[in-house]
Protein backbone atom coordinates (compact mmCIF):
# COMPACT_ATOMS: atom_id res chain seq x y z
CA UNK A 1 0.00 0.00 0.00
CA UNK A 2 2.99 2.51 1.17
CA UNK A 3 4.77 1.81 -2.61
CA UNK A 4 0.78 2.01 -4.05
CA UNK A 5 0.58 5.71 -2.32
CA UNK A 6 4.39 6.76 -3.32
CA UNK A 7 4.24 5.61 -6.57
CA UNK A 8 0.50 7.20 -7.50
CA UNK A 9 1.90 10.91 -5.55
CA UNK A 10 -1.04 10.66 -3.31
CA UNK A 11 1.06 11.78 -0.10
CA UNK A 12 -2.16 12.77 1.86
CA UNK A 13 -3.18 9.13 1.98
CA UNK A 14 -0.05 7.81 2.61
CA UNK A 15 0.18 10.06 5.57
CA UNK A 16 -3.32 8.96 6.88
CA UNK A 17 -2.22 5.26 5.98
CA UNK A 18 0.81 5.39 8.23
CA UNK A 19 -0.92 7.42 10.95
CA UNK A 20 -3.59 4.61 10.93
CA UNK A 21 -0.56 1.65 11.18
CA UNK A 22 0.76 3.37 13.96
CA UNK A 23 -2.40 3.79 15.85
CA UNK A 24 -3.33 0.32 15.14
CA UNK A 25 0.59 -1.04 16.22
CA UNK A 26 0.08 1.09 19.36
CA UNK A 27 -3.05 -0.54 20.82
CA UNK A 28 -1.40 -3.49 19.83
CA UNK A 29 1.65 -2.56 21.94
CA UNK A 30 -0.59 -1.57 24.39
CA UNK A 31 -2.02 -4.56 24.86
CA UNK A 32 0.92 -6.87 24.62
CA UNK A 33 2.54 -4.55 27.12
CA UNK A 34 -0.69 -5.27 29.25
CA UNK A 35 -0.82 -8.97 28.88
CA UNK A 36 3.20 -9.59 29.81
CA UNK A 37 2.67 -6.94 32.92
CA UNK A 38 -0.26 -9.12 33.45
CA UNK A 39 1.37 -12.55 33.33
CA UNK A 40 4.61 -10.92 35.88
CA UNK A 41 1.88 -10.50 37.77
CA UNK A 42 0.79 -13.91 38.00
CA UNK A 43 3.77 -15.46 38.65
CA UNK A 44 4.76 -13.17 40.60
CA UNK A 45 7.67 -10.80 39.70
CA UNK A 46 5.18 -7.94 40.01
CA UNK A 47 3.06 -6.47 42.56
CA UNK A 48 1.90 -3.56 40.86
CA UNK A 49 -1.40 -3.37 39.57
CA UNK A 50 -1.43 -2.44 35.55
CA UNK A 51 -2.54 0.90 34.85
CA UNK A 52 -1.87 3.28 31.46
CA UNK A 53 0.91 5.27 32.38
CA UNK A 54 2.78 2.32 32.76
CA UNK A 55 3.56 1.80 28.86
CA UNK A 56 5.72 5.11 29.02
CA UNK A 57 8.22 3.11 31.41
CA UNK A 58 7.59 -0.62 29.66
CA UNK A 59 10.28 -1.06 27.23
CA UNK A 60 8.16 -3.07 25.97
CA UNK A 61 5.81 -0.88 24.42
CA UNK A 62 8.58 0.91 22.42
CA UNK A 63 9.73 -2.63 20.64
CA UNK A 64 6.75 -3.95 19.83
CA UNK A 65 6.25 -0.49 18.07
CA UNK A 66 9.52 -0.74 16.83
CA UNK A 67 8.86 -3.94 15.22
CA UNK A 68 6.01 -3.46 14.29
CA UNK A 69 5.57 0.08 12.60
CA UNK A 70 9.09 0.99 12.43
CA UNK A 71 9.69 -2.09 10.29
CA UNK A 72 6.76 -1.49 8.46
CA UNK A 73 7.80 1.23 7.05
CA UNK A 74 11.70 0.45 6.34
CA UNK A 75 10.16 -2.41 4.51
CA UNK A 76 7.89 -0.50 2.52
CA UNK A 77 10.50 1.75 1.49
CA UNK A 78 13.04 -1.33 0.83
CA UNK A 79 9.55 -2.74 -1.68
CA UNK A 80 9.42 0.61 -3.57
CA UNK A 81 12.83 1.22 -3.90
CA UNK A 82 13.21 -2.64 -5.33
CA UNK A 83 10.13 -1.72 -7.51
CA UNK A 84 11.17 1.33 -9.02
CA UNK A 85 14.84 -0.02 -9.72
CA UNK A 86 12.57 -2.77 -11.64
CA UNK A 87 10.73 -1.04 -13.33
CA UNK A 88 13.86 0.73 -14.73
CA UNK A 89 15.26 -2.24 -16.08
CA UNK A 90 11.88 -3.44 -17.23
CA UNK A 91 12.68 -3.58 -21.12
CA UNK A 92 9.17 -2.25 -22.05
CA UNK A 93 9.26 0.53 -19.36
CA UNK A 94 12.67 1.51 -20.37
CA UNK A 95 11.83 1.52 -24.16
CA UNK A 96 8.62 3.64 -23.53
CA UNK A 97 10.58 6.35 -21.33
CA UNK A 98 12.64 6.59 -24.23
CA UNK A 99 10.05 6.95 -26.42
CA UNK A 100 8.75 9.82 -24.13
CA UNK A 101 11.98 11.43 -23.85
CA UNK A 102 12.59 11.38 -27.47
CA UNK A 103 9.00 12.77 -27.98
CA UNK A 104 9.12 15.70 -25.67
CA UNK A 105 12.59 16.86 -27.40
CA UNK A 106 10.80 16.16 -30.90
CA UNK A 107 7.60 18.75 -29.64
CA UNK A 108 10.26 21.08 -28.15
CA UNK A 109 12.11 21.75 -31.34
CA UNK A 110 8.73 21.87 -33.06
CA UNK A 111 8.01 24.02 -30.62
CA UNK A 112 10.81 26.27 -31.96
CA UNK A 113 10.67 25.54 -35.74
CA UNK A 114 6.83 27.47 -35.01
CA UNK A 115 7.84 30.12 -33.12
CA UNK A 116 10.77 30.86 -35.79
CA UNK A 117 8.19 30.16 -38.92
CA UNK A 118 6.00 32.81 -36.97
CA UNK A 119 9.23 35.22 -36.88
CA UNK A 120 9.56 34.45 -40.50
CA UNK A 121 5.71 35.19 -41.20
CA UNK A 122 6.17 38.45 -39.16
CA UNK A 123 9.16 40.01 -41.40
CA UNK A 124 7.24 38.45 -44.97
CA UNK A 125 4.16 40.55 -43.39
CA UNK A 126 6.26 43.81 -42.75
CA UNK A 127 8.24 43.74 -46.00
CA UNK A 128 5.36 43.10 -47.88
CA UNK A 129 3.92 46.36 -46.17
CA UNK A 130 6.94 47.71 -47.24
CA UNK A 131 7.15 46.92 -51.00
CA UNK A 132 3.47 47.88 -51.28
CA UNK A 133 4.22 51.00 -49.76
CA UNK A 134 7.40 51.64 -52.28
CA UNK A 135 5.31 50.65 -54.55
CA UNK A 136 2.39 53.03 -53.92
CA UNK A 137 5.23 55.96 -53.89
CA UNK A 138 6.56 54.50 -57.27
CA UNK A 139 3.31 54.67 -58.76
CA UNK A 140 1.88 57.57 -57.51
CA UNK A 141 4.96 60.28 -57.74
CA UNK A 142 3.80 63.61 -57.49
CA UNK A 143 6.28 66.14 -59.28
CA UNK A 144 5.83 69.68 -59.11
CA UNK A 145 4.60 71.06 -62.49
CA UNK A 146 6.98 74.05 -62.46
CA UNK A 147 9.57 71.26 -61.97
CA UNK A 148 8.22 69.07 -65.05
CA UNK A 149 7.77 71.43 -67.20
CA UNK A 150 11.43 72.94 -66.55
CA UNK A 151 12.99 70.17 -66.72
CA UNK A 152 11.17 68.63 -70.08
CA UNK A 153 12.27 72.12 -71.67
CA UNK A 154 15.93 71.61 -70.86
CA UNK A 155 15.71 68.03 -72.55
CA UNK A 156 13.90 69.12 -75.44
CA UNK A 157 16.22 72.36 -75.80
CA UNK A 158 19.44 70.11 -75.74
CA UNK A 159 17.68 67.84 -77.96
CA UNK A 160 16.91 69.97 -80.29
CA UNK A 161 20.47 71.63 -80.63
CA UNK A 162 21.50 67.94 -81.33
CA UNK A 163 18.93 67.58 -84.04
CA UNK A 164 20.01 70.61 -85.67
CA UNK A 165 23.30 69.44 -86.38
CA UNK A 166 21.73 66.70 -88.72
CA UNK A 167 20.61 67.20 -92.20
CA UNK A 168 17.38 68.29 -93.04
CA UNK A 169 15.28 64.93 -93.77
CA UNK A 170 15.75 63.03 -90.52
CA UNK A 171 15.74 66.30 -88.55
CA UNK A 172 12.26 67.12 -89.27
CA UNK A 173 11.15 63.76 -88.52
CA UNK A 174 13.11 63.97 -84.68
CA UNK A 175 11.89 67.48 -84.31
CA UNK A 176 8.20 66.46 -84.78
CA UNK A 177 8.69 63.19 -82.84
CA UNK A 178 10.30 65.20 -80.39
CA UNK A 179 7.25 67.27 -79.90
CA UNK A 180 4.65 64.57 -80.24
CA UNK A 181 6.50 63.02 -76.99
CA UNK A 182 6.84 66.18 -74.89
CA UNK A 183 3.01 66.92 -75.76
CA UNK A 184 2.41 62.82 -74.68
CA UNK A 185 4.23 63.40 -71.45
CA UNK A 186 2.49 66.45 -70.63
CA UNK A 187 -1.16 64.90 -71.06
CA UNK A 188 -0.24 61.50 -69.16
CA UNK A 189 1.26 63.78 -66.18
CA UNK A 190 -2.12 66.10 -66.46
CA UNK A 191 -0.79 69.10 -67.06
CA UNK A 192 -1.32 71.51 -70.27
CA UNK A 193 0.42 71.63 -73.03
CA UNK A 194 2.13 75.18 -73.83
Amino acid sequence: MLHKRIEMKQYVQLTLLLLLTLVIDAIFAYKITQNIHEAKQIVGLVNEQWNFDMIWRDVNFYLVIFAGFVVYVILGMVFNRVMQELKNYNPFHYAVRRRRKEIEELEKKRDEKELKIENLKKQINRIAAEVDRDTYLLNNVVLAPAKLYTQLANYSSDWFQFISQLPEPPKTRLEQANVGTYHKVLQKAGLKVV
